[in-house]
């Protein structure tokens, strides 16, 4: 310990000659200043009331001189009470600013600090292997807003990943997931776009001819070539009746054929979808 410390009377850590709580434990220290000031009142009493004693004991000595019969007085035991409890006081003070460490309750705390912390990893550990599910009202919608500058509007847009992934071999190899976007643009009107991750979508002269089923009901899905020809996206030709036909349903299932892949389906759950732009 050097000069500028002190030692905690909780944890037996040293600590900050100024510090007003112990780091380590939380311990409040009792402000120097105040001790100093209790003990200096205390001794001040003392030594009034020692004073008084004295005064009185001479004025009894010198009535005996003159042949008086000695006076006890209630107040000088009532004195000697009061002086009693001003040294126990000191006493106490004392112990206050400098108390005793004591080695073996050092230990015990720093071994029920170590339980404590076993105790915390065990339950993060259990936390981990019983996950709790997410709740059934959580929505696997993402929302978005950009700015058209030009226009001085906003493109909203609503977006959903397909629940599973589909294999593709060379020379799109790996997992790939569709995207379901709803999207209302200043620019380009309403839209329901669908999207491939990688791969090419098999259309004809004109469109894109799937299926799609809402809630299991089943119906033709066809979606016109993007302007720039990208094979990984379609636009649904009846974007208002799509949209609303999701908007309503909790399971949607989309099926398209795809370059040297054949017809591949991906399902999305659509719940609690918030979207009211068309």
């Amino acid at each position: 310990m050097t000069a500028d410390e002190k030692t905690c009377p909780d944890c037996a850590e040293n600590v900050k000659s100024a510090a007003k709580i112990c780091r380590f434990c939380g311990h409040k220290f009792a402000e120097p200043g105040l001790l100093e000031q209790m003990a200096e009142n205390a001794e001040e009493a003392a030594q009034k009331q020692v004073a008084k004693l004295e005064q009185e004991k001479a004025e009894q000595d010198a009535g005996l001189a003159r042949g008086e019969k000695p006076k006890f007085k209630w107040m000088s035991g009532k004195g000697c009470l009061i002086v009693l409890a001003v040294l126990f006081g000191l006493v106490i003070i004392s112990q206050i600013s400098n108390p005793p460490v004591d080695p073996a309750g050092h230990e015990a705390r720093e071994k029920t600090m170590d339980q404590k912390a076993d105790s915390a990893s065990a339950l993060a550990e259990s936390v981990d292997d019983n996950e709790v599910p997410p709740p059934a009202d959580r929505s696997n919608w993402t929302y978005n807003e950009n700015e058209d500058r030009m226009r001085g509007q906003t493109v909203y847009t609503a977006s959903i990943r397909s629940e599973n992934t589909v294999n593709f071999g060379f020379p799109y190899s790996g997992a790939q997931r569709m995207t379901i976007q709803l999207r209302k643009s200043p620019a380009h009107g309403n839209d329901v776009i669908f999207f491939i991750e990688n791969g090419q979508i098999m259309c004809d002269v004109y469109d894109c001819i799937g299926a799609i089923s809402f809630d299991g009901n089943t119906e033709r899905l066809t979606l016109a070539r993007s302007a720039d020809n990208d094979s990984t996206i379609g636009f649904a030709r009846y974007p208002e009746a799509i949209a609303r036909k999701i908007k309503s349903a909790d399971k949607v299932a989309v099926e398209l054929s795809f370059y040297r892949e054949g017809s591949r389906q991906f399902f999305f759950n659509t719940t609690n979808l918030q979207w009211d732009r068309f």
